[in-house]
């Protein structure tokens, strides 16, 4: 793969997106690696914070939250009047994400279903101001059809 970007830009990057909750990241990274758990990447996750900050969201609906790394910086830019809806076919991922969220005081901005992502979106009254989409691909057309009825 060839960089885009040099040493020095990244370093850089990687500045601006540090003075956030980095003990709860750093294990939160941690476990998404040693568990082969695809998460994104924190400048990702700094972008996602500071382009939901640049809309003033404070409804985003997440089809696929995993562990929660996504929801963190989320939660971060929706503010404590905000919430983030989160969905996951796993228990196991729910339990995680709240163990995190609760530690760096955010899991209060989540509302975190289990179950089918789009059956949740379905039922939720809308509009949100961002729906996040990162469920298996071969849900998208029909993650698709729905957001686009929800979103504002």
């Amino acid at each position: 793969m060839i960089p885009i970007t040099t040493p020095e830009v990244e370093n850089y990057l990687y500045s601006l997106a540090s003075p956030y909750d980095e003990q709860v990241l750093l294990e939160m990274e941690e476990y998404g690696h040693a568990n082969r758990f695809p998460i994104i990447d924190r400048i990702v996750g700094a972008l996602i914070h500071l382009l939901a900050l640049s809309i003033n969201a404070k409804k985003i609906f997440e089809l696929g939250s995993g562990f929660g790394y996504s929801a963190y910086w989320f939660s971060k830019a929706v503010g404590a009047e905000g919430k983030v809806w989160c969905t996951d076919g796993s228990s196991k991922n729910k339990v995680k994400a709240q163990e995190y969220l609760k530690r760096v005081d955010l899991w209060g901005r989540i509302d975190y279903q289990v179950g089918e992502a789009v059956n949740f979106l379905k039922m939720e009254k809308g509009p949100f101001d961002i729906i996040y989409n990162d469920i298996d691909k071969g849900d998208y057309p029909q993650a698709w059809e729905e957001a686009k009825r929800k979103i504002r």
